[in-house]
This record gives C-alpha cells, structure tokens and sequence, in this order.
C-alpha cells in the first residue's frame, strides 16, 4: 500500500511467516472472530486485535460488499492503529463518530477523510529520525536547511 509505505519511509513486501515485526492482514467474506480468538465489533468493517494483526470484512452485515473505497481507508485506519499505536481521533482518518464520514455510506459507516495533516503527521511520526519524546524544536532543526556558511 503506498500510503503506509510512504508514512513509514519504507518499502513493504509480502511475507509468509508470521513472526514479530510482520504486519498480519486477514480479509474475509463473512464476520469474523480474529486470530487472537476475540470477535470484532459485528458493524465493523476492520479491527486491529494485536498491535501486528489487521483484520478486513468484505461485506456488510447485510452481505452488501463494502466499496472498494471504504475498503482503503479501513485499510489506512486499521493500519494507523497497528503500525503508530494510533487511537480515535474527533477528526480526519481516525474518527469514528458518525459525523466524520464524508461519503454517505449507510452500511456500518463510511469513509475517513483523509487530510493534508494526516498524512503530514505520519510521515513525520514514521520518520527514522523522529524519536519519542523530541519536543518542537527538536523535530524541526532534524529538517531545518543548513546554512552555507556551516556546509
């Protein structure tokens, strides 16, 4: 997914052993009980069980499937939370309250806007550099131009 690549300044490959440090996707055509044993919430379209395990519903409970675009940015939410430990917002791609949804989709939801800022904060958060616990002004001078006279 580029989004993900792109926020975490690397490349992401498919991988078959499931092992510390590999991002688990399950998708599935009915609701599901994920891989840790615990059930999803029945109106979701995606959980994040365990910090390394995403888990997809292709279909509604009125086995409509969801659009290809719900899908994305269920995607994007689920792995936000698995990858940055990323909780609910009132806004943007983390939202869940019902206001947030831009597209109408009346089965169990819609879609997250995805704004500048989002992908701003994560590219900045997944950056290698960026540590936690960095104020401000810490952050910045990591991107701030080196004067001529100092190169």
């Amino acid at each position: 997914m580029p989004t993900i690549e792109g926020w975490t300044h690397t490349e992401w490959r498919e991988a078959t052993e499931e092992r510390s440090g590999v991002l688990r996707w399950y998708t599935q055509d009915v609701y599901w009980p994920d891989p840790s044993g615990a059930l999803c919430p029945r109106h979701a379209a995606g959980c994040t069980s365990v910090p390394d395990v995403v888990s997809l519903n292709l279909f509604s409970r009125s086995l409509r499937p969801y659009p290809d675009e719900v899908m994305y940015r269920t995607a994007l939410h689920e792995a936000i939370h698995a990858l940055f430990d990323g909780v609910h917002s009132e806004e943007g791609l983390m939202c869940i309250r019902e206001g947030c949804f831009t597209d109408g989709y009346a089965v169990a939801g819609g879609t997250w806007p995805i704004r500048p800022i989002n992908h701003g904060a994560y590219t900045l958060y997944g950056h290698p550099n960026v540590e936690h616990g960095m104020t401000r002004d810490e952050v910045r001078a990591l991107f701030a131009p080196v004067p001529a006279s100092q190169r």
